[in-house]
């Protein structure tokens, strides 16, 4: 609050500067007009009282400018906003901005300890640092010091436990653990590995054997592109039930624990004063190129790691009649602008988020409708009732609330849109270097992530490139970066399609890749868009 008081409050200043700097101007030149009327005399007399009445007016900008510093030391003070900061050090480098902890999300307070968190965008450090990561900075009564590239994290705060989720050159890396409280000597001394990719990998190849076959068995590669999540830290005792997991929990081969239950591996025992960590796994199975999820746990307190596949619900409209009415009944409350229902959302200013149209169509595949909200981008006169809808919001009901799984509130340059069919497809474009349109038909796995099942690609380089020597430094970087397409024939136009691979090209997946991009005539690619959305593409996708 205190940081939109004073942005507030910046900004009032800023214009009262600004209209008084032109009014100063318009005074100033009518004081030059009167001036060249007057005698000498009468000129000095009019620039001395200029003198004076900027010298009065920058003493009243400097008085406004201490009583503001006043007001705003005095209301940190009354709002305990910290002092100081830090700038961010990666590998032996420091980086210029200075991140103040007045700016930072503080995560963890007590009368002894702080942990403050900032996310750090591409613009805020320099071009060799992680970005779109956080830096922790953690301040004790021994030490302060900062936690950094760090992809996720959670506190537990009742143990004093702090886990981070590290991220490497090829995605997910390692989580890991650190004790901030009841520690002797640095923190960093308690920091230990929960588990790493090699041990993730086994665990999906754990939760998945039975339907895999042996050579799951083995935690051989199976799995390519993983992701971990951490989702929340339980209190002693706390199961996956919620999770999905529950009798078929299974540990991971070859650790400590044995056959009930993995061990933290060569991290040594648990502690007996700490919680249950809970996230989840996913992964690309190599063979088939389909992504699979598990529900994990980590019991701190013994060491003890199991997992257990995350298993779809499917609905039925007439055997969960009763679950279809009340989802009718949310669903309606929230196009009508009554979101009670609507489970917690963090962006306050989210909430009664208003669409121009309301559909309602099963987005994943479980049989139970989402709501979708959108808005009518296009008018399609060619076409009987057919209108292409951008979709900024989609609800999906869970547990008898409504949950926000999907959110597009950024320009039109980038969208998920509605067919002619009611099907998805992605839509991204740009007007200049080259001119080019993506088109991604789409759906959304179990847990609303958006997976893309083929993909057409145009470009457009003008001729003028070639025509214009003015450009020979445009036309090398072309070539370079466009090697298949300009690089290969200039300018002009070119269709491509990424497919994903066929179950052969899989049992030989060499590149580790699970598309093929193949040229397109312009014909093809024509065809292609209209059986995807049901419309021409010169008359949808506004371009030429």
């Amino acid at each position: 609050m205190l940081n939109r008081k004073r942005r507030g409050m910046e900004a009032g200043i800023l214009l009262a500067v600004t209209v008084w700097t032109v009014c100063q101007t318009e005074e100033a030149g009518r004081a030059a007009v009167n001036i060249a009327s007057l005698d000498a005399c009468a000129c000095e007399m009019a620039v001395q009282d200029m003198l004076v009445y900027d010298a009065a007016q920058t003493a009243v900008l400097e008085a406004r400018a201490a009583a503001w510093d006043d007001e705003e030391a005095a209301a940190r003070e009354a709002e305990n906003e910290p002092e100081g900061g830090f700038h961010v050090t990666y590998q032996g480098d420091e980086a210029e901005r200075f991140i103040e902890l007045r700016h930072c999300d503080c995560v963890y307070d007590t009368d002894d300890i702080q942990i403050y968190a900032e996310y750090l965008y591409w613009l805020m450090v320099p071009e060799n640092f992680p970005y779109n990561q956080y830096v922790l900075y953690i301040r004790t009564p021994q030490e302060e010091l900062q936690l950094y590239p760090v992809r996720d994290f959670l506190v537990d705060e009742e143990h004093g436990i702090l886990y981070t989720k590290i991220a490497g050159d090829d995605g997910f890396f390692k989580v890991q653990s650190m004790s901030f409280t009841g520690t002797d000597g640095p923190v960093l001394n308690s920091m230990q590995e929960i588990f790493d990719m090699e041990q993730a990998e086994e665990m999906l190849c754990s939760a998945y054997h039975e339907e895999m076959g042996s050579g799951a068995d083995g935690g051989q590669e199976l799995f390519s592109n993983i992701t971990v999540e951490l989702t929340e830290v339980c209190a002693d005792g706390a199961g996956l039930s919620e999770t999905g997991a529950g009798e078929d929990d299974a540990g991971v081969p070859g650790t400590e624990a044995g056959e009930d239950g993995a061990g933290l591996s060569e991290t040594g025992s648990g502690r007996k004063d700490a919680g249950i960590l809970k996230g989840e796994i996913g992964g690309i199975e190599k063979m088939t190129g389909q992504r699979y999820y598990a529900d994990w746990k980590v019991d701190m307190a013994d060491g003890a790691l199991s997992v257990a596949l995350c298993v779809p619900k499917q609905y039925d409209s007439v055997k969960d009649k009763e679950t279809f009415a009340d989802c009718d009944r949310i669903f309606d409350q929230i196009e009508q602008g009554d979101w009670s229902d609507v489970k917690s959302i963090e962006e306050q200013y989210l909430w009664g988020l208003d669409a121009e149209e309301w559909l309602r169509m099963d987005v994943n595949g479980d049989g139970m409708p989402e709501l979708v909200g959108g808005w009518v981008i296009e008018e399609l006169p060619d076409y009987v009732d057919s209108r292409k809808i951008e979709i900024s919001v989609i609800f999906a009901y869970q547990d008898g609330m409504a949950e926000m799984v999907y959110l597009d509130v950024n320009d039109g340059m980038e969208f998920l849109f509605i067919t002619a069919d009611g099907e998805l497809v992605y839509e991204w474009g740009v007007s200049g270097g080259p001119t080019t349109n993506v088109f991604r038909r789409c759906t959304f796995d179990l847990k609303w992530n958006r997976e893309y099942l083929d993909t057409l690609v145009r470009y457009r380089f003008p001729e003028i490139l070639d025509e214009d020597e003015s450009f020979a430094e445009e036309r090398e970087y072309y070539r370079e970066h466009y090697p298949d397409t300009y690089g290969a024939g200039g300018s002009g136009v070119y269709c491509l399609r990424d497919r994903p691979k066929t179950e052969d090209e899989l049992k030989h997946n060499d590149d580790g890749q699970y598309t093929v991009r193949e040229s397109l005539t312009e014909e093809e690619f024509l065809k292609l868009y209209e059986e995807w959305t049901g419309w021409d593409f010169y008359k949808a996708a506004n371009v030429h």
